[in-house]
């Protein structure tokens, strides 16, 4: 598999945040905020020594910058920059560059899965994997299960389609960019059959940020509901957040029973999730949204406020500062 590098300066002194602030017109707290949530600091940090970046740390810096301004996500720059520091980027066979989700409707539909499997792997590489699924499978599944043409039996183009990315899922969850932080808590994501999918493009995406994610359903199965799957996956792993992906009944009751501990956090995704106001749960549109907040709510328990933090939108950038 092709390496892919950072091209940094050999020589050079560490910087100030103050300094790496005016060279990639970001400001420091965004930087520091960067460091916090994504591990995108200075590789080598004295405890209460000010930070000091070094060329290949300004580098790792800028290349999430361009990212970011390219139109992908923090998040998936984040991770992107993470692999490409640790030559472990998915990186595609040569072939087109998908531009729209009706190339990948016509390589589902004709039955071309090496072509369908390359057109997902060059969007991953190029522009992340949130960035990716929402964009380009989401729409493109959404085409299939539209026509008024239907599917041919045995003959299910949008199944080709799943069984792509849960494979490319897969190929990424093994080649992981970073190890599991022990010191972290565990993310539990409870799902109902609809967002399986989407379920575990978050899971892998927390993964290559370093944190464990653990997919469940949050319906009853085989005699156990989803709060018992819930309760018993709390008792073997330290669990502080919960992503709650789906809609109904079932759901609801999750969200009423899972609010009342005061130890965990309630991430609610998409528009059609259940109402419900807490100050223990928050409610995101996207996939997008619900990486960076989950990944926030790791990494700063409580909500803990910094004094130097900015509020950032859902690129990662600051509200009031423009690149």
């Amino acid at each position: 598999m092709p390496r892919a590098r950072l091209n940094s300066s050999s020589v050079g002194l560490p910087l100030s945040v103050t300094a790496v602030s005016s060279r990639l017109g970001v400001s420091a707290s965004t930087l520091r905020t960067w460091e916090r949530r994504y591990g995108l600091g200075p590789e080598e940090r004295q405890a209460g020594a000010h930070r000091r970046y070094r060329p290949e740390d300004v580098a790792r810096l800028s290349r999430m910058v361009d990212l970011i301004r390219s139109g992908v996500v923090a998040s998936d720059a984040a991770a992107m920059v993470l692999a490409m520091d640790r030559s472990v980027l998915v990186e595609p066979s040569t072939g087109e560059a998908p531009t729209s989700p009706a190339q990948l409707v016509e390589a589902a539909r004709s039955g071309q899965t090496e072509r369908l499997r390359r057109l997902v792997e060059t969007a991953v590489s190029a522009d992340g994997l949130v960035h990716t699924f929402s964009t380009l499978v989401v729409p493109a599944m959404d085409t299939i299960l539209g026509s008024t043409e239907g599917e041919i039996p045995g003959y299910a183009s949008s199944a080709l389609l799943v069984v792509t990315v849960f494979d490319l899922l897969r190929s990424m969850a093994e080649q992981g960019p970073r190890e599991i932080d022990p010191s972290l808590p565990g993310v539990a994501i409870l799902v109902d059959p609809d967002h399986l999918l989407d379920a575990h493009v978050v899971g892998v995406a927390l993964q290559w940020n370093g944190i464990s994610a653990s997919i469940t359903s949050a319906g009853l199965h085989d005699g156990t509901s989803g709060m018992e799957r819930f309760e018993a996956l709390k008792a073997k792993h330290r669990i502080s957040i919960v992503v709650i992906m789906g809609r109904g009944a079932s759901c609801e009751h999750l969200i009423s029973s899972i609010a009342r501990d005061e130890g965990l956090e309630v991430v609610l995704v998409g528009v059609d999730s259940p109402a419900y106001l807490d100050r223990h749960v928050e409610r995101v549109r996207t996939l997008s949204a619900c990486v960076d907040e989950t990944i926030s709510l790791v990494r700063s328990p409580a909500r803990r406020e910094d004094p130097n933090d900015e509020e950032l939108d859902a690129d990662g950038m600051p509200v009031r500062t423009l690149l």
